[in-house]
Formats: structure tokens, sequence, C-alpha cells
């Protein structure tokens, strides 16, 4: 599994995905499948992904892992434009593991695309509250300036320009997340950090 993540993260596919058959080989289960419907989502085979997923599924018991897995189903109805299947999947995985904060995201995009704001700026200002990750900020921040609340969504971006500086500070590197800030914050050059 650490082979095939990191063939993955390295942009090695061929790689992975050997090393994912061979751990599908080894030992089915959970773990290999969940790799296997990623592999085969970013081959753009999402039926054979959402199959896959619904494996891993089945041999989910822990609630967090019920929950992940919900959580991946609603992801790939999302990328399908499927939002009734989406909701669905991440209603039941926060029936599976309330705890389970990605499922309150998906909930808040979907609200967002069906135009219940105030549904999504309510699941996102939980989610912020509960984790503040720059993605989640900058997230909440788009949704505040498209419902006509541009300070509020400054106030988010700064929050996730602090969170970055926190992430720098400990040693960290997020270009993509120091990235996507400055497009956020309207910027051509590097976000301000």
């Amino acid at each position: 599994g650490v082979l095939a993540d990191a063939q993955t993260q390295l942009g090695h596919p061929v790689a992975a995905t050997e090393a994912i058959q061979h751990m599908l080989d080894l030992r089915p289960g959970l773990a290999a499948y969940a790799r296997a419907s990623y592999d085969l989502e970013q081959q753009g085979r999402l039926g054979d992904a959402v199959a896959l997923m619904r494996r891993a599924l089945g041999d989910a018991v822990d609630p967090a892992d019920v929950a992940f897995c919900r959580y991946q189903l609603g992801e790939l109805a999302w990328r399908a434009g499927r939002l009734d299947d989406a909701e669905t999947e991440y209603t039941r995985g926060q029936a599976a593991d309330p705890a389970y904060l990605p499922l309150l995201a998906g909930h808040a995009r979907v609200a967002a695309a069906r135009g219940h704001t105030a549904a999504a700026l309510a699941d996102y200002a939980e989610l912020t509250a509960r984790y503040p990750s720059p993605g989640y900020l900058m997230d909440y921040a788009t949704l505040l300036r498209a419902a006509g609340q541009p300070a509020r969504a400054d106030q988010q971006l700064a929050l996730a320009a602090a969170a970055l500086r926190l992430f720098r500070a400990n040693g960290g590197t997020d270009d993509l997340g120091a990235a996507q800030l400055a497009i956020a914050q309207g910027h051509a050059g590097p976000a301000v950090l």
C-alpha cells in the first residue's frame, strides 16, 4: 500500500497500478480495493472505480472506514454530476460516523450546487469551525463572496493564509495551497502569507 501510494504521488501510474495489483493478489480487502478504485478513477474509469469502492465498503466494519468509503462514493457521484447519489452517500457516511468531516464538505458543495446557499454557508461555517484547513476556508470564502459577503470572505482568506503560515513554520510546504490562496485573494503573484 505504501509503495502504491508513493508511486501514485510521484506520478508513476504504471508502477502504481502494478503495486496495487500485487496488493490485490496478496490480500484483497478494503485497503487494496480503495487504492484500486482511486487508480481506476485516475484512468477515467469511473464505473469500475465505483464498483471497487463498493467492494471496499462491503469489507468496511469500523464506522470510520464506512464513512471513508461513503465519502469516496459520494465524490465519484459528485464528479459524474449525480447530485442525488452524492448527497445520499454523504448522508449515509454521516450516519456511520458523524465526526468524519469531509462528508460535511460534500454536503456543503451539494447544497451550493442546488442553490441552497444558506444551508451551504451553515455547513461551511460548522466545518471550518471544527477544522480550519486552508482548502475548506478558501471554499467557504468563495461561497461567501458569491453570496455577496466580501468582508466575511476576506476573513476566511486571512484565516487560510494564517493556516498556511503555520504549516510552513512547522516545516511543511504547500505550493498548491499558496497558489490557490493567491488566486482567491485576486493576486497574480505569490500569496500574501
